[in-house]
């Protein structure tokens, strides 16, 4: 049957029928849970089928790499909004954390407001009370029954009777607050701008002085009953007795509502106005040695502040206060009558010269005796020109000394027999007792004394010593040094960019102004007139006027943390490099090439990322990088040593400026000496890259097209021994006076950083003594390095 049928003739077609309609397909229920589908796959054509070739081709998403790659794009940038949707259980989490920390620090801050909460008799508030806290004060109407604990029992009719009257105390409740008492700034307490005109009522001052005196008088053997206490007041720092108690809020209602009689008084009050101008929190317990230093931070450098309009808005989220008035001129500086002080600063320090007694504490909380305690007064109080109305300062000051002196706290001499022997901290200004201006002081008597006979260098030396004097006492570090002194302070690991402050440096011209005015001629003759006669002799500060900005030079960097060339120096005995550091080639040559020579091997993983620049590395192995490389830059690897060799000022378009010795200056030099100089920066060039730490190419090859025809071969073959230190024969002796090893005429120098036989130790992991290292206390006001 299937063969025949093949065989019949074929019967013409019939044009084919068109295919019923079909309802248009519809996309399959998205059961993808979530996942993103593709949208290639089920995309229909314009009939509703399958898309033919011609409509693939002219649609966007046509079937091509490319198109198929922005679709994926597309696909894969709508899981971010799914991992929101995902993250919102942690979203929550957080903001509930969030809001339970500003529940927490909100009930702190009431709780530090009040300066006062707890309850129990031990003042822990945890502790489960034994009575019912008592309703929150009405202000101006404060009942002391109802938040003081009761009285004990045995106490006297008469106390009780005055005590129960206090049931509307016209006062507000923030006179209660312990928060400004010691004068410790609090972020979350409470304002001074928005408290203190709430506070400082007359009729609330009125009534706490008759409070004081009547309760004093009646309630003075009275004691609290603290058991099952459960108020507002923590029984911890709770005064001993309802006299104590009201005799505080006295003198603190006082002390805080103080204003300025003149006017100029910021905001009105004393308190304001200190912490406005000074940054000063003067509560009625505050340590006056932690306040003064922000006076003298704010005053140690010379600026002037116009007179301008202040306007504005203060407070927060539940206060608002608008504020419009003049701010008159305001000067600052470290000179005497130099800084605008008001009525209510003037006060402070009034007050400030009163207070001393024996249980007085520095900013460390040591003793600190009367001496020093006014010696550091005098040194910020003499700072003052007084604006408003009375005394100056120095009136003040000299009334205050007369009044200890009666009191025979103060001998006649206490200035001299007070000098400390101690050398003041890099950071620290001299006072009146501090060396050396109790030295100058008693020259200056000594020759006011011989005004007779006086001659015309009796005059003159006596007219500079008396201009030093005053130059000294405006100082706001101490520049006052020689250069055994700043050997001292790198011996003892004393950090000493303190000195490189620019108030500092400000006050190092200073005296670098009062002493350049003398000649080279008439400070010799000075230099014997002062040992002939034992005065204070000028000359060392003469000689070492620029020492500072020789301590603190440092060779510009791009890299952070880069030490001053002195401490790097100092490192390897070569102190003396900071004053003449290209005398001897052959020293520079032989410090530098010992000195490369004993770099440490470069870790493996760390030489292959420098080996290979080309790959990024991660910011953990840049951070490694830096910590291996900062060391060696601070060491054999500095640009301090790098420097003997090229100087950096030169321009892009010009070639390098190098040093090097009998070819770029006069100095006469032999083949052998000219071979180490070469050798050395060839050394140390090669020897830091091996280490990770590139030096300049451009430099680099500068200095060695200086190199004469035929010695090449001499640099790059020619072993030479290694020099120990101090072998005369080969190393030589420095114009300072010293050998390799750091062994002075008159000393001997820190061997910091040598070993034996000349080797340099770098890159130790030593561990300075405490007290006396880099990161000593910056409140630390002086140490004493002579007896250590």
């Amino acid at each position: 049957m299937a063969s025949s049928s093949k065989n019949l003739p074929a019967e013409p077609e019939e044009p084919p029928s068109p295919p019923p309609k079909e309802p248009p397909k519809v996309p399959p229920k998205d059961n993808t849970c979530g996942k993103p589908v593709n949208k290639y796959a089920i995309r229909l054509g314009s009939n509703g089928e399958e898309p033919d070739a011609a409509e693939v081709a002219e649609s966007d998403f046509s079937d091509t790499e490319e198109s198929y790659g922005l679709l994926q794009g597309k696909e894969k940038r709508r899981p971010s909004w799914k991992w929101l949707h995902r993250s919102r259980s942690w979203i929550i989490a957080i903001t509930i954390s969030f809001l339970l920390a500003c529940l927490t620090i909100k009930l702190f801050r009431h709780r530090s407001n009040s300066g006062e909460n707890g309850g129990s008799k031990n003042g822990s508030p945890f502790r489960a009370a034994k009575t019912a806290p008592p309703p929150s004060p009405r202000e101006y109407a404060l009942n002391f029954p109802e938040q003081y604990p009761p009285l004990a029992a045995d106490t006297n009719e008469e106390c009780k009777a005055v005590w129960g009257k206090l049931t509307s105390v016209p006062c507000h409740s923030r006179v209660w607050s312990r928060n400004w008492d010691a004068g410790k700034l609090q972020p979350l307490g409470p304002s001074l701008a928005r408290f203190l005109p709430l506070i400082c009522k007359e009729t609330c001052a009125t009534e706490l002085r008759n409070i004081a005196e009547e309760v004093g008088h009646h309630c003075w053997t009275a004691r609290w009953d603290l058991e099952g206490y459960n108020g507002r007041f923590t029984t911890k720092l709770l005064e001993e007795s309802p006299a104590d108690a009201t005799r505080v809020l006295r003198n603190r209602f006082t002390h805080n509502c103080h204003e300025s009689p003149s006017g100029d008084a910021e905001m009105g009050y004393c308190m304001t106005d200190l912490e406005e101008r000074w940054w000063i929190w003067d509560g009625m317990n505050a340590n006056h040695m932690a306040n003064l230093g922000s006076f003298l931070r704010f005053t140690n450098e010379r600026k002037t502040e116009p007179k301008r309009k202040i306007s504005g808005v203060r407070g927060g989220k539940d206060w608002r206060q608008p504020y419009n008035y003049w701010r008159d001129e305001r000067q600052f500086g470290p000179k005497k009558g130099e800084t605008s002080c008001s009525f209510c600063t003037m006060n402070w320090f009034i007050r400030m010269l009163e207070a001393w007694n024996e249980k007085t504490v520095d900013e460390n909380g040591e003793l600190i005796d009367l001496p020093h305690y006014l010696a550091r007064i005098y040194q910020a109080g003499r700072r003052c020109t007084n604006t408003a109305p009375g005394a100056s300062f120095q009136v003040m000051y000299n009334m205050q000394v007369e009044n200890y002196k009666q009191r025979d706290l103060l001998d006649n001499d206490w200035e001299g027999s007070a000098a400390s022997r101690e050398i003041l901290l890099p950071g620290k200004a001299p006072t009146v007792i501090d060396q050396p201006l109790p030295a100058i002081q008693a020259s200056l008597k000594k020759l006011e004394g011989q005004k007779d006979g006086m001659t015309k260098i009796h005059r003159t030396y006596a007219d500079l010593l008396s201009n030093l004097y005053d130059a000294a006492q405006n100082l706001t570090c101490n520049v006052l040094i020689a250069f055994d002194d700043l050997r001292e302070y790198l011996d003892h690991g004393l950090d000493i960019s303190p000195l490189c402050s620019q108030s500092c440096q400000y006050s190092s011209r200073d005296i670098s102004k009062v002493l350049h005015k003398v000649s080279p001629q008439r400070m010799t003759m000075y230099d014997r007139y002062a040992d002939k006669h034992a005065l204070y002799n000028i000359a060392p500060l003469k000689t070492d006027s620029d020492l500072i900005q020789q301590a603190c030079h440092t060779e510009k960097s791009r890299f952070h943390h880069i030490q001053p060339c002195s401490v790097v120096f100092h490192r390897f005995g070569k102190l003396n490099w900071i004053r003449k550091p290209h005398d001897d080639p052959k020293d520079v040559a032989l410090t530098v090439r010992k000195a490369v020579r004993s770099l440490p091997e470069m870790l493996s993983d760390l030489a292959e990322l420098v080996r290979k620049p080309e790959s990024e590395p991660s910011a953990e192995e840049r951070t490694r990088l830096r910590d291996w490389t900062l060391p060696l830059r601070n060491g054999a690897c500095s640009l301090c040593f790098w420097r003997q060799f090229v100087q950096e000022s030169w321009f892009a378009d010009e070639e390098p400026r190098t040093r090097v010795p009998g070819i770029d200056d006069r100095t006469r030099v032999d083949d052998e000496t000219l071979i180490m100089w070469f050798r050395a920066v060839k050394d140390m060039f090669e020897g830091c890259r091996s280490v990770g730490v590139e030096l300049e190419q451009r430099e680099y090859e500068a200095i060695m097209k200086k190199v004469p025809e035929g010695m090449m071969d001499e640099i790059d073959m020619r072993v030479w021994e290694t020099v120990g230190v101090g072998d005369n024969e080969e190393s030589g002796e420095s114009l300072a006076g010293e050998d390799l090893e750091g062994n002075r005429a008159g000393g001997e120098e820190s061997n910091e950083g040598m070993g034996e036989e000349g080797e340099v130790i770098e890159n130790e992991d030593r561990k300075p003594d405490d007290g006396v290292n880099g990161n000593q206390n910056e409140d630390t006001y002086r140490i004493d390095l002579r007896g250590t």
